[in-house]
């Protein structure tokens, strides 16, 4: 299934505490290595998303998540912190 619109949401555009909560990120993110490995290997194939994140500057490597809404909508959520 293709998504029928799609979102970039950076980190650094969220709210929140850099100094405490990154280093939670960086936990889960290595906790869950292999899930990661396979989300940057789903959106490289992704005809949609791989686009996207070409014209914004970013790559699949740089996508921590996912979220898609019943209505077909996906948000990319990048870290931009390196």
């Amino acid at each position: 299934m293709q998504p029928t619109d799609s979102g970039i949401v950076v980190l650094s555009s969220l709210q929140g505490n850099a100094a405490t909560e990154a280093a939670a990120l960086d936990e889960a993110l290595s906790a869950n290595a292999e899930g990661q490995t396979t989300l940057h290997a789903n959106n490289e194939a992704n005809a949609t998303i791989e686009p996207k994140l070409e014209a914004e500057g970013y790559t699949a490597d740089d996508v921590v998540a996912i979220k898609s809404a019943a209505d077909g909508t996906v948000m990319v959520y990048i870290d931009d912190r390196a």
